[in-house]
């Protein structure tokens, strides 16, 4: 990886960064003006916008919620418990007669930011993988009956 991939996946990453802090905020500022089914519904859409920035899940018009969320749940992230109270709650303020309440609403931004936190956490797999490759494998000494190490002869 040369100098200018790491600048564009920096840059990427901060611009990822500001688009789902944005969309967060409107989640929280339909909160705070009491709006429970609106914030709900904005929680979905910066599920999307999670979805697009980190995974790379483009929302089709074609996909429901709920087809949505399986998909960034077979990205491997999140799992159904994760995204589950977000697309309840979305599909209750979309699609229902009956609103929102505040504890739905808490529900809803913790699960938002469970989400946010797992996608935004580097997977630690991949970069030990990639600190390890070119490098000898040390072998560890022996044990002996007694359970002592065996020193190694110089």
């Amino acid at each position: 990886m040369g100098i200018f991939d790491f600048f564009t996946n920096l840059r990427k990453t901060h611009d990822t960064g500001k688009v789902t802090d944005q969309a967060i905020a409107g989640v929280k500022a339909a909160a705070q003006a009491s709006n429970y089914n609106q914030a709900s519904m904005k929680a979905f859409y910066a599920l999307e916008e999670v979805g697009k920035a980190f995974a790379e899940i483009q929302r089709e018009p074609h996909i429901t919620a709920r087809e949505y969320s399986q998909l960034l749940v077979e990205d491997g992230k999140v799992t159904d418990e994760d995204v589950e109270p977000i697309i309840h709650n979305f599909e209750i303020a979309k699609y229902s007669p009956e609103e929102v309440t505040f504890d739905d609403y808490r529900s809803v931004e913790a699960s938002l930011e469970t989400v946010v936190r797992k996608f935004k956490k580097p997977d630690r797999t991949a970069s030990k993988d990639r600190a390890m490759k070119g490098k000898k494998s040390r072998r560890k000494p022996k044990r002996r009956a007694t359970g002592k190490k065996r020193r190694r002869r110089s």
